[in-house]
This record gives C-alpha cells, structure tokens and sequence, in this order.
C-alpha cells in the first residue's frame, strides 16, 4: 500500500510540474507570437506541446570537457601503470638520472593535475542557464492566392525556467558564447595548462622514458 502511494505521489509530482511548465509555455508563446510574428492576429490557437529534452550550458561544457579528458584513456591508463613500476625501479636501483627525469615529468603532471581542479571550479562561477527543449505546434490562417487557409504548423523553441521566459536558438548559442569567452580568459589568466600539448608532452616523456615505440 506504501509503495503505490509512493507511487502515485511521485506521478502526481512529474504531472504538476509538466503542467506547470506547459502553463508558462503557453502563456510566453502568445508573447513570443505578438514579438516575433509578421502579422499576430494570423494566430489561432495551439494544438500541442511536448517537451523533447532538458540541457543546461554546464552540462554542455562537461561533455565537452570529459571528452578531451577521456581522449585516448586506454593508452594513457596503460602507460602510467607501467611508469609507476619503473619509478620503483629506479628508486630501488638509485638510478640518479632517471630519478631526476621522473621528478621533471611527475612536476609536469602535478600542474596539469592542479589545472583540472581550478578549471572544475572555474566552472562553477559560470552564469549557466537551464532550458526546456520543447515543439509546439499551433493552427494559424495564411492567405492563398486571396484565399484564407487555416494551416498547421511546429516550432522547435526553449523555456528558461528560471525567467520563465520563451528563448530561440541564437538566445541560447549567445549564453554560450559567452560562457566559452569567459572560459578561455580565466583558463589564460589562472596560466592553467588542460591544453592537449601539455598533455601529450607528460605522455611522450613517460613513453621515452620507459623505451616504449609507439604504433
């Protein structure tokens, strides 16, 4: 009895908020109609509204941020397991000279390891905004050879729910921009060094290092 309550709580939830945001939806288009239409009064009433996904800016750049983080995972996972070995070797052989190399790359890697934490955090301080996706589709009258046709007719738009305002594409690219200029200043002003480079430098080093040729 407890878990259909639940249940039934949880589907109560979901259903508000849908039409919560269905509400808003319907109340910004005719707005955004009378803003963005050649001639408002064509409009006559809509017929659906299905919203299609939930983004948000952030979610964007971490995608984009894992991807380069995940770039060539295996081959990075591979070799460091073998350079932590030999760095025990060399310890235990008191090899000076390699000693010295590995100081120099784990250096390296100690910067690039400190740049990824201050960039997850310089994310954090973005302006980020979150966006329904959603279709509407909505009957309006369109002249035809000096005939009036009610036509029919689907607009991919967002919903920002935070100034429940309707937002377009360009809106949405603008926010962003903005937030990929705002990136790349505090990455060149913290000297963070997340580049593939630099990245590819610790792992060259430890490649020549260990002797490795790689295919």
């Amino acid at each position: 009895m407890r878990k259909i309550v639940l249940v039934l709580f949880v589907v109560l939830i979901f259903s508000s908020c849908k039409k919560s945001n269905e509400d808003i939806i319907k109340s910004e288009f005719k707005e955004y109609v009378k803003q963005n239409f050649d001639n408002p009064k064509d409009f006559k009433e809509i017929v659906s509204i299905e919203i299609t996904d939930t983004i948000t800016t952030k979610q964007t750049f971490l995608d984009a941020y894992n991807t380069i983080l995940n770039r060539q995972k295996q081959d990075i996972n591979s070799i460091n397991e073998r350079y932590k070995i030999a760095k025990k070797e060399y310890i235990k052989a008191n090899d000076i000279e390699k000693i010295n190399e590995c100081k120099s790359i784990d250096s390296l890697e100690n910067i690039y390891v400190s740049s990824i934490k201050q960039f997850k955090a310089i994310i954090d301080t973005f302006n980020f905004i979150k966006v329904y996706l959603f279709d509407i589709s909505y009957r309006y009258y369109k002249y035809e050879d000096g005939v009036k046709i009610l036509k029919i007719e689907t607009k991919h738009l967002a919903l920002n729910p935070d100034s429940k305002k309707i937002i377009n594409d360009k809106e949405f690219e603008k926010q962003m921009m903005l937030n990929g200029d705002k990136m790349v200043e505090l990455i060149q002003k913290n000297k963070l060094r997340i580049d593939d480079d630099f990245k590819d430098n610790i792992f060259n080093k430890k490649v020549s290092l260990l002797g490795i040729v790689l295919l």
